[in-house]
């Protein structure tokens, strides 16, 4: 970890808007898994060029005016971007594709978290697995969500079709592989059944333009899976489950705020993810941060 705190302090000292603040907060970041993933994946987004050094520094100056001794780090760093505000820095990769995404994008998400934001009955009732799959059957057309259509910030994470053949398959071995790429990790609901999985299936081309997700894109106040890749200039890649096996393209959109239309089409998916610990996730972070800075001073990266 000490590497990437150095890297860190070389690449973020000459852009402090307020010496020594970013040395400062990257002294706190001590062996909180949560602090250590979020400074790999800035690492990870400084290298590729995804953030500017500017931004990310003012921003965690901030953090560290912000930080009264008790927050942790990353507690800090999501002040700061709170301070911003953060929905300013949504969608805001600094790297673009020279051609527009004409394919079809894939929102997945938990069956219950589907009834829970979109469903119109809005019953208690039929708030199980079994029941949700039988009132929303696959090739449903989703006209009736007027809601907007986001995650926890308003925007949303979705994947490629490519990605996607393998989830829609009948076969059942894709499942697994699915459930491992897309680094999926609810569990069993309050009656024991084990997890089902929606995919929303967008028109092609998407009504939202896409971006390579960076570290602006999650909240660092809580837990999640979210880790930068330097694998493509335009996909963020999904940390999957175990971590060395092979993760999946990802971008994110601005909300959508009107909902949706029938161009968007539910696809039952089934998969069952495995848990995991947020020490595997910091780690792994890690380990894509050395990947990156190898991958960097090489005849394919920047210097």
């Amino acid at each position: 970890m000490n590497d990437i705190i150095s890297f860190l302090d070389d690449a973020l000292r000459v852009h402090d808007p307020d010496p020594p603040s970013v040395s400062r907060w990257l002294s706190s970041i001590g062996d909180s898994p949560r602090c250590q993933q979020l400074a790999a994946c800035i690492g990870i987004d400084l290298l590729v060029g995804s953030i500017l050094h500017e931004t990310i520094a003012k921003i965690i100056s901030q953090a560290e005016r912000n930080n009264t001794g008790v927050a942790s780090a990353s507690d800090a760093f999501q002040e700061a971007l709170n301070h911003v505000p953060h929905a300013n820095l949504l969608c805001t990769c600094v790297l673009e594709s020279r051609e527009p995404f004409n394919g079809k994008y894939y929102r997945v998400l938990d069956s219950l978290d589907f009834v829970t934001y979109y469903d119109p009955y809005r019953s208690a009732s039929h708030k199980t697995h079994r029941k949700i799959l039988q009132l929303y059957p696959d090739g449903m057309k989703l006209g009736f969500v007027t809601q907007p259509f986001r995650g926890a910030l308003p925007i949303v994470w979705v994947t490629s079709d490519g990605e996607m053949n393998n989830l829609l398959s009948s076969d059942g071995s894709s499942t697994t592989i699915a459930a491992h790429r897309l680094g999926l990790t609810q569990s069993s609901n309050s009656l024991g059944e084990p997890s089902q999985f929606f995919a929303i299936e967008y028109p092609s081309p998407p009504p939202m333009t896409g971006h390579k997700p960076t570290v602006f894109d999650q909240r660092w106040n809580a837990t999640h899976r979210y880790v930068s890749s330097h694998r493509s200039s335009t996909w963020g890649v999904t940390l999957p489950i175990p971590p060395e096996s092979t993760g999946a393209n990802e971008h994110v959109h601005h909300e959508l705020s009107s909902g949706l239309t029938d161009d968007f089409t539910l696809r039952h998916l089934g998969i069952q993810p495995l848990p995991t610990e947020q020490t595997s996730v910091a780690q792994a972070a890690i380990e894509r941060f050395r990947d990156a800075l190898e991958w960097s001073v090489g005849s394919n990266g920047r210097t």
